[in-house]
């Protein structure tokens, strides 16, 4: 996925995107009409908010490791 770079950032949900002012429309998954916002920091790092959604905002993260194997973590972000 392409996170645009520049201080906008993405706003992602399920709403009408010629309403709301979506970049990213995302059909049948449960989101909110805003969900979540992803903003771009600098030296790629990222930022994650949830715009108030019903469900929250939830991200999951896969580990590697070269001694273990696979590992899931999710993350809720408020």
């Amino acid at each position: 996925m392409y996170i645009n770079t520049t201080p906008d950032g993405e706003l992602f949900g399920s709403g009408d995107p010629e309403k709301i002012d979506l970049t990213m429309y995302i059909e049948s998954a449960d989101l909110s009409e805003r969900h979540a916002e992803i903003k771009y920091i600098d030296n790629c790092k990222y930022i994650l908010k949830d715009c108030g959604s019903e469900g929250g905002t939830w991200v999951r993260v896969k580990e590697l490791d070269l001694y273990e194997e696979h590992r899931n973590r999710v993350f809720k972000v408020n």
